[in-house]
């Protein structure tokens, strides 16, 4: 499947304006009643928004720390305002509407990084809305990894304009540091965005207290995950509910290869791997883990690479189980056998694959190896073996696959072991296990074949 395959039907993600209200007769793009339901835990008691619009205009950016009242208090943000080294503070039932991809900005500086505290409550919400019920506001943005964004019983609908962010939050992290938890997200509903809901790149994640975060009615303009997020946070995803969007998945970008231990989530879509994921660390002592949890779906367009060398070892947990498997799949939205790589594992012990489905891989993976495969037969396989005894095997299936399901390339003075037990088969191009090489004097000539077809 491509994130085109993920597609939900779904109504206009604009009907989501209607969940909030103004009674006042303003033009802010939110009908209905205040008391609209809020994250399903209570009834909101906001007032009605009402008063006279206090207006933040961004030629007087935020240079000191700074409290937006609630209580049914409208903040009009016209255009885009810059926070610049200070703490912006939003109360309960405060409305910020803001205009035509306008966006909150948070700027380091030297005096220091730049925050934003929004704390509503259950029945007292703070909530972001469109200035201009025809044209979605921007994002809260920052570049800088130093930024902390915290969000408690907070709404943000109707953001995400295309021509300014690629999500309705959109925060870096940084190329120096595995992980860095910049966003705290809890109890937080993003709604009717035309982009994307959350955008995290590089080491920026969410804080580990963060909950309860919901995506729906995401990407009406611009198909966009409902949340992408680089592979150090992918795991850091709190538990939620992102259906409903144009792409129902949780983007992972892999970058280069891992100097940290990271993990692949199940939060009820796809999870859509961008690139291979190299699990260990050229430059580094430790040896990361890459952890898959029960339940997950990990969509596919290249391989996962575990191990460089005995000096740059990596661990892969695919951590399946009977009731809830993790199932490896194309990213194609037309599947065929090959359409992705598969598993190469070359230093990796103590990894273990339980309970997991490996569907339409057997990709070119651009290896030749000496072993004793079917002659004129290539080295693609769904899992690659350098050494048997690394990676433990229970209830693995490989299905529709492109090349071999195991393509052993250790060197041993015989053939074997046969790792087939511990798998299912079907629909294969070539063997269920290769041959292995064979330790030297000995040689392949008249041995070519399949140990187990």
């Amino acid at each position: 499947m491509t994130l085109d395959t993920l597609r939900a039907p779904r109504a206009l993600a604009l009907c989501a304006l209607a969940l909030f209200a103004c009674d006042d007769g303003d033009d802010s793009g939110v009908t209905g009643t205040a008391d609209a339901d809020v994250n399903g835990e209570g009834v909101a008691a906001c007032p009605a928004p009402s008063g006279p619009a206090i207006v933040h205009d961004a030629n007087a950016p935020i240079e000191a720390d700074e409290t937006w009242a609630g209580d049914g208090a409208i903040h009009e943000v016209p255009s885009s305002l810059a926070i610049r080294g200070a703490t912006l503070t939003i109360e309960p039932c405060a409305y910020v509407r803001l205009g035509p991809e306008a966006s909150l900005q948070l700027t380091e500086v030297e005096a220091g990084p730049a925050n934003l505290w929004a704390h509503g409550e259950a029945d007292h919400p703070v909530v972001f809305q469109r200035l201009d019920a025809a044209r979605a506001w921007g994002a809260i943005s920052s570049v800088y990894a130093s930024s902390g964004v915290d969000l408690e019983h907070v709404r943000l609908v109707g953001g995400g304009a295309t021509a300014a962010t690629p999500a309705v939050i959109d925060l870096r992290g940084t190329d120096t540091a595995w992980s860095t938890p910049i966003l705290r997200a809890a109890h937080v509903i993003i709604d009717g965005s035309e982009s994307g809901g959350v955008a995290l790149t590089l080491s920026a994640g969410f804080t580990p207290d963060s909950d309860d975060l919901t995506v729906t009615g995401t990407g009406s303009v611009q198909a966009a995950p409902a949340v992408r997020v680089g592979l150090a946070g992918a795991g850091s995803v709190p538990v939620g509910a992102y259906t409903g969007n144009a792409v129902d998945a949780i983007a992972v970008a892999p970058g280069t290869w891992m100097a940290g231990d990271a993990t692949l989530p199940a939060r009820g879509v796809p999870v859509a791997v961008e690139g291979d994921i190299r699990v260990y660390d050229p430059f580094g002592g430790a040896t990361p883990t890459l952890t898959v949890e029960a339940g997950a779906t990990v969509t596919m367009i290249g391989r996962i690479e575990v191990g460089d060398d005995p000096m740059h070892a990596g661990v892969l947990r695919v951590e399946g189980t009977a009731p809830a498997p993790v199932r490896f799949t194309s990213a194609s939205d037309t599947p065929a056998p090959g359409d992705w790589v598969g598993f190469y594992f070359e230093a990796a012990a103590g990894s273990r694959l339980s309970h997991v489905d490996l569907a339409y891989a057997g990709g070119d993976n651009q290896l030749t190896s000496a072993n004793c495969r079917p002659e004129n037969s290539e080295d693609h396989a769904a899992i690659v073996l350098t050494q048997p005894a690394d990676v433990a095997f229970e209830a693995v299936s490989i299905t529709h696959c492109g090349g071999h399901g195991i393509n052993a390339i250790w060197s041993a003075p015989s053939f074997g072991p046969d790792l087939t037990g511990a798998f299912g088969f079907d629909d294969l191009a070539g063997c269920r296990q290769t041959r292995n090489a064979l330790d030297a004097p000995a040689t392949c000539t008249m041995q070519y074949g399949c140990l187990v077809d």
